[in-house]
């Protein structure tokens, strides 16, 4: 449900991702933090580096 909504607004804003991709950055995790998250919490995470693969190249 996200995805959508996400990508709509960063297309609306430019080129490319505009404003998203010159502002966000992916989330790195380290081993460490891997079971401080909520499944949620992770899930978000997932999604927000997904958006930026795909919109912004990030790799």
């Amino acid at each position: 449900m996200l995805m959508p909504i996400m990508l709509a607004s960063c297309s609306a804003t430019g080129p490319a991702g505009g404003d998203f991709c010159q502002m966000a950055a992916p989330i790195r995790v380290s081993a460490e933090d891997g079971d401080r998250f909520s499944r949620e919490t992770a899930r978000q995470i997932r999604l927000h580096n997904e958006v930026g693969r795909r919109v912004c190249g990030w790799e």
